[in-house]
């Protein structure tokens, strides 16, 4: 019943048994009779006659299938979760306000531009590369946060110096997960590089603003309808000829109660 590649293994802790007398310490497969593998843990020593020579050797085996089913399936979900993490390059951070230590993954080292050796893990690290104008807010939320020992969550925004000098936008979030006397002694948390989104967000607010100019500039009434003819877009001179002040008294009403009820029948058609 032994797996025919543990027989090796098997062979030379009996050899080294019975030779030199070796106790023994050991996981091995078998194949059962349903065709499953199966392990077992076994634990002996070897048993000498009245000469000193080993006649036997004895000892227990336990049936651990389910541990290292348990242990295989936890590595996985591990290594899958590692796996996330560097995809999404999440940078992990582990924080003991108490202590003044702090333990950080190699992502969120190579968010700045670092390797893992390159950094310390030291608080300092981060409060020092924190932009001066997100500092003091950025470090006064982060100790409210532990001396009034919230149990929310901590969220913040802040700007991070990179290596090449540039400033990174970073979207932090944590937990506290351990307390002493009503301080925070220990949080868990992620940093989230947004720099490229909140980039590509002022952009497109960018395009909006320009493309909303160019409107109001239009000496033509120009309108916006969706399928069930709410006004979705209007532009200045629009405002003008329905007479109202702001776009906002428009957007997001019916067209229709904006035109004269005699007329509305032929505008439906």
């Amino acid at each position: 019943i032994i797996h025919p590649e543990d027989w090796p293994l098997l062979e030379r802790v009996v050899r080294e048994g019975f030779e030199g007398g070796a106790s023994f310490d050991l996981a091995f497969r078998i194949c059962k009779a349903d065709g499953s593998v199966g392990w077992m843990h076994a634990i002996g020593r070897p048993s000498t006659n009245e000469q000193g020579r080993v006649t036997k050797l004895f000892g227990t085996a336990q049936d651990i299938t389910e541990t290292k089913t348990a242990l295989k399936q936890r590595d996985e979900a591990r290594q899958q979760l590692e796996l996330a993490i560097q995809s999404a390059s999440i940078g992990l951070w582990d924080y003991y306000p108490l202590e003044h230590r702090v333990r950080y993954s190699g992502d969120w080292k190579r968010q700045l531009g670092y390797e893992q050796e390159e950094l310390p893990d030291t608080v300092d690290v981060w409060a020092s590369r924190l932009h001066p104008d997100d500092a003091g807010r950025t470090l006064l939320y982060l100790d409210e946060y532990i001396n009034k020992g919230q149990p929310d969550q901590y969220s913040a925004r802040f700007r991070l110096r990179h290596r090449d000098g540039s400033y990174r936008r970073i979207y932090s979030e944590g937990k506290a997960i351990e307390f002493h006397e009503g301080h925070v002694s220990r949080m868990l948390g992620c940093h989230v590089d947004i720099t490229e989104s909140e980039r590509i967000e002022a952009a497109l607010i960018n395009q909006q603003e320009r493309a909303q100019l160019y409107l109001d500039v239009a000496a033509i009434m120009l309108l916006g309808l969706d399928c069930d003819t709410t006004i979705t877009l209007i532009n200045q001179k629009g405002c003008e000829v329905l007479g109202v002040a702001a776009k906002e008294d428009v957007l997001g009403k019916q067209w229709l109660q904006f035109i004269p009820p005699e007329e509305r029948p032929e505008v439906e058609e």
